[in-house]
């Protein structure tokens, strides 16, 4: 579910969608997540690249500390912090629903008030639209080893 994540977060944002900041943090935080079986071991994992990742992965699983020193490590304001856990949470989020499928027709609401609506085939259209361009395919390898691929399309985009 990772790589997809990552796949959705290195294509988040245009001029109504924030962007991930820094991006590579977020990136190396979707990294972290899958990386290590257990939480601890992913904020190792993270911290080991960056201190920022390493407070991104912790926040995700809950596991940050009520005293948190300071939110962002300095890097981003606690608003842009809160941004960018709202970012990673609704990108796994999204990931999570694609992995699942749904029939035509179907929505699902996902954090960040973001919408996915279930169409023919390997399409969903999302909205609002929170990624760059009107379309992202995105893929993904399963557990046995095979791989499904998705298309993800503005509302109103041709598919």
């Amino acid at each position: 579910m990772s790589f997809l994540a990552l796949q959705l977060l290195d294509h988040w944002g245009n001029r109504k969608s924030p962007r991930p900041a820094p991006r590579a943090d977020l990136l190396t935080a979707a990294l972290g997540l899958g990386e290590a079986a257990a939480p601890a071991a992913a904020t190792v994992w993270a911290q080991r690249r960056s201190a920022y990742a390493a407070q991104l992965v912790q926040a995700h699983l809950g596991l940050a500390a009520e005293n948190e020193d300071t939110p962002g490590c300095g890097l981003v304001t606690a608003t842009t912090h809160a941004t960018n856990l709202q970012i990673l949470r609704t990108a796994f989020g999204l990931a999570a629903v694609l992995l699942a499928g749904g029939i035509p027709g179907q929505e699902v609401s996902l954090p960040g008030n973001l919408t996915l609506r279930w169409a023919e085939g390997p399409c969903c259209r999302l909205h609002p639209w929170p990624l760059v361009g009107s379309r992202l395919t995105v893929r993904a390898t399963l557990p046995d080893g095979g791989w499904r691929r998705w298309q993800l399309l503005a509302i109103g985009a041709p598919s």
